[in-house]
């Protein structure tokens, strides 16, 4: 049944738990049966009754892919074509623009698309990045304007998410096997980095003026980052800062001037933990934005977890479909073609090589007894 409340974009996201793609054709035969019978879901309500069917199939066929299996994905949507073509033989003179050819070139330009997708997904920012590496990869955050730096690390994970792909996220397929979902570990592992960067930097010298520096210096790229609305490298900078090994150097906090003190504050504050990251989830999430992937992915847990597939009647649970598919999408939001790259902040960010919390440890104890 489709209810004119259903998101249809849940709808193509989620139809694989429903039914089979043969069950889908099936139905679309039977809707075309009595179309002006049948209640359609917004937009296509509003279409005149021989455009739905086009549109319709138009928009499931540029929906984005979701079994695992791609060749038997594609193949489904090639039918959904040849499904057109057997019930709209002769086109009305409203379709003009929706026909057999139209729909065809619609799929063509999908499978140019999915390739170029299978390549990338290929590729990283490390790879494409000009120049070997150095042997020994460094990071002086005093080198470049906090500016720059955020710029390049909303680059990075902008590239990262767009790599995402949605198949690595449906019915928590990241968790039953991890080494699935390439995109979403090179997520976690640029994330991992950011945030032993962090103490990694402070850390560095020996110098508590200049300690104190480079914390300020993280806490403006942090500021930066949030403007920027790449929640996810913000919150990374604001744990790293937390750091055991940075925290339990108390003249680095004590001494920061008020302002400073409170910059930290606000910034601790918007993203902290309670309330299930309350403060965080009132931020704007307006496009482009690089949202928290762990909030992201706990929500999805929920959602699937939390929510039954069918209500009480037994009918789907299109609002789980709905939730789901918000979720999801929310990680796709990642478009910052406007930021300049500048492959050498970019570099020197990806080749870091950061202290682990052992060494990380042991570096501020060293520093702690001097």
């Amino acid at each position: 049944e489709l209810e004119e409340n259903i998101d249809t974009r849940a709808l193509y996201l989620c139809y694989y738990r429903c039914c089979e793609p043969e069950e889908i054709i099936s139905v679309i035969e039977e809707i075309w049966e009595s179309h002006s019978y049948t209640v359609w879901p917004a937009p296509y309500n509003k279409l005149p009754p021989d455009a739905r069917l086009f549109e319709f199939l138009k928009a499931f066929i540029q929906s984005p892919f979701v079994l695992v299996d791609e060749d038997k994905e594609m193949q489904f949507r090639e039918q959904l074509v040849e499904v057109y073509g057997r019930l709209v033989r002769i086109p009305s003179l409203s379709q003009k623009s929706r026909t057999l050819s139209d729909l065809r070139a619609v799929l063509e330009f999908v499978k140019k698309s999915k390739t170029q997708d299978s390549i990338s997904q290929l590729c990283d920012l490390n790879t494409l990045l000009a120049g070997a590496q150095q042997e020994e990869a460094t990071f002086d955050i005093q080198k470049y304007s906090t500016d720059d730096i955020a710029k390049q690390l909303v680059y990075i994970h902008a590239d990262l998410y767009g790599q995402l792909q949605i198949t690595e996220l449906l019915d928590l397929r990241y968790e039953k096997n991890a080494s699935s979902a390439v995109s979403l570990n090179k997520i976690h592992a640029f994330s991992n980095k950011i945030y032993l960067m962090v103490p990694t930097t402070i850390l560095q010298s020996d110098d508590p003026h200049i300690q104190r520096e480079v914390l300020k210096r993280w806490i403006a790229v942090s500021e930066t980052l949030t403007q920027m609305r790449d929640y996810n490298s913000a919150i990374q900078i604001v744990n790293g800062l937390a750091e055991t090994s940075v925290s339990r150097l108390n003249y680095l906090r004590e001494e920061l001037t008020v302002k400073w003190q409170e910059r930290m504050e606000k910034l601790e504050n918007q993203y902290s933990p309670v309330g299930n990251f309350a403060k965080y989830r009132k931020l704007s999430k307006n496009s482009p934005c690089i949202p928290f992937v762990g909030v992201a992915l706990k929500d999805l847990v929920y959602a699937y977890e939390g929510n039954p597939s069918k209500t009480e009647n037994g009918a789907i649970n299109f609002d789980k479909m709905r939730l789901i598919a918000e979720i999801v999408f929310s990680l796709k939001g990642t478009d910052y073609s406007h930021v300049k790259f500048d492959p050498q902040i970019a570099q020197e960010l990806l080749n870091f090589q950061p202290l682990d919390q052992k060494e990380l440890y042991a570096r501020s104890t060293l520093i702690k007894e001097r």
